[in-house]
């Protein structure tokens, strides 16, 4: 996030639901890169099942304040640029969902587990090439109503919509790629399209 070459606001939510509060290391973080981070725990889920996912996804929509909200799940990897690139689809098409690529890659070594920064700080961390994301065609820009073209992995969706939805279903609370793909159905059917951005990735 500090690394980004967008220069507007960003909120970066992190929803926690770790047995014990970890809002100091946010706050270390928060100073060190001059970021502003709201830590937030996950509140007590209706259903319990393996994930929390949704749940913290419906935790952080009630506390968000932008118009856009980016996904970025702890395994990814952002480009420098990604953040402007969304905020400026996301003004040419203010009623679209957004759907950047993820590549997968091996990780160089293996993360340290026991640290805050799996990678103990080092952004040379990607090794050997795994597989594309299925979206990726080398279309550069193209619109879609298939939902399952749009995932919480990185992904941006204007407030209005997910506000007009009302926010996630927690029934899906094991989640795993259920939870964006009933969001992104529910859009399309209110005539919401997506956008799938494969230079973003």
């Amino acid at each position: 996030i500090a690394n980004q070459t967008y220069k507007g606001e960003i909120e970066w939510i992190i929803v926690d639901d770790f047995p014990k509060d970890r809002s100091e290391i946010a706050k270390v973080y928060a100073q060190k890169y001059g970021l502003n981070i709201k830590y937030l725990r996950s509140k007590e889920r209706k259903v319990k099942r393996n994930y929390g996912l949704i749940n913290a996804d419906n935790t952080a929509i009630e506390h968000a304040e932008g118009e856009l909200y980016v996904w970025i799940q702890d395994f990814i990897m952002i480009p420098p640029t990604g953040i402007e690139q969304l905020v400026d689809l996301y003004n040419h098409n203010p009623n679209s969902l957004l759907a950047p690529c993820d590549v997968y890659y091996e990780p160089k070594g293996e993360p340290n587990l026991e640290s805050e920064d799996w990678f103990n700080g080092s952004l040379d961390v990607i090794g050997k090439f795994i597989r594309k994301n299925v979206r990726m065609q080398s279309a550069g820009l193209r619109r879609t109503d298939n939902p399952y073209d749009w995932e919480l992995n990185y992904g941006a969706i204007p407030a209005h919509i997910v506000k007009e939805l009302g926010g996630f279903y927690e029934f899906f609370d094991f989640g795993l790629g259920y939870n964006n793909t009933e969001l992104a159905y529910r859009a399309v059917l209110k005539g919401y399209d997506i956008i799938v951005d494969d230079t973003n990735v």
